[in-house]
């Protein structure tokens, strides 16, 4: 009898013991959460082509044909020597994460003669996250329209430029014929598309 009761203690407790056992190695743990990856978006805000006094001249055809993105085409039209005409364009980073400035591309169409008479002068503004606008000592001035992607990509101005969320900058270029220009270059257009690019900047 007594090893009949001690077979029974025994197999009550092993039983007892599975139970917990079962019990450890079927407990679960859950825990819930998102995970949401940033924006990048940068873009061409506020453009417009407006007449521009220089001496007594005017250019009264400028146009803006197309923004896209990053991207902008533009037509100069009715050029004659003295002739003006200021483009104005923001670019805001209006994602979420940082975007750091990787190159401009300038294409342009029309005259081959007409491009070395057609000059640029410009400056441009830094906006910062609250709306207060920093104007940079560096311009840019006094050169053709065919090295304005060059002057654009220096260090003077775009190269390694940063833009923070909700951050911007601010252009005002004006195209100017020199007044110099042949009666040969009178009257005629030219179409150009800038295109900056704007890349994901990683903070190590």
């Amino acid at each position: 009898m007594k090893k009949a009761r001690l077979l029974i203690a025994v197999l009550v407790c092993s039983v007892m013991m599975l139970g917990i056992g079962y019990a450890w190695w079927n407990d679960t743990l859950t825990v819930s959460g998102t995970v949401e990856t940033g924006k990048f978006d940068v873009n061409f805000i506020r453009t417009e082509f407006i007449p521009a006094a220089y001496g007594t001249y005017l250019l009264v055809e400028p146009e803006i044909q197309d923004v896209q993105g990053n991207l902008i085409k533009c037509r100069i039209g009715n050029l004659y020597p003295g002739a003006g005409s200021i483009l104005k364009f923001q670019v805001k980073n209006d994602g979420t994460i940082p975007a750091k400035f990787g190159g401009a591309q300038l294409t342009l169409t029309g005259d081959e003669g007409l491009i070395p008479y057609l000059l640029v002068e410009g400056n441009y503004t830094k906006m910062d996250t609250d709306g207060t606008y920093t104007r940079p000592a560096d311009a840019f001035n006094n050169i053709t329209i065919s090295a304005l992607d060059d002057k654009l990509n220096s260090s003077e101005i775009l190269k390694g430029y940063e833009l923070q969320r909700d951050e911007g900058v601010a252009f005002e270029i004006m195209f100017l014929m020199d007044p110099e220009a042949p009666n040969a270059t009178m009257d005629q257009s030219v179409d150009f598309t800038l295109e900056l690019d704007w890349q994901q900047f990683n903070r190590p």
